[in-house]
């Protein structure tokens, strides 16, 4: 079994690193004979994990249609949702206009 060309080291303490600095918990990705100095200088730790295999681009597509999926069900459902309150209020109205008129009916009667 050939050696991953990169590894993950855990940072030790705060340290620059590709143009930002990284402090622990966390993981830096290098070829081993770069991680070198680093481990000399005690800034990361000498155990070194296999490198995480990035995401094929299927995947990433994959990811990207599920997430966009998810808005488009979130979105549909709070439109059915807006529909359903908007019929339930003009039901209301309606109901509470023809109580109107029926109190007013019943008042026209007593009164004649």
């Amino acid at each position: 079994m050939t050696e991953p060309t990169e590894l993950c080291y855990p940072v030790l303490t705060p340290f620059k690193f590709g143009g930002v600095i990284v402090k622990p918990p966390a993981f830096v990705q290098m070829r081993r004979d770069a991680a070198n100095a680093y481990i000399d200088a005690g800034v990361i730790s000498n155990e070194d994990k296999a490198a995480l295999v990035p995401d094929s681009d299927a995947e990433i597509e994959a990811q990207r249609l599920a997430k966009q999926q998810d808005a488009a069900d979130q979105e549909a459902e709070a439109q059915r949702l807006a529909k359903e309150q908007t019929a339930a209020d003009e039901q209301a109205v309606a109901d509470r206009k023809a109580a109107d008129e029926a109190k007013a009916a019943g008042s026209r009667k007593a009164g004649k």
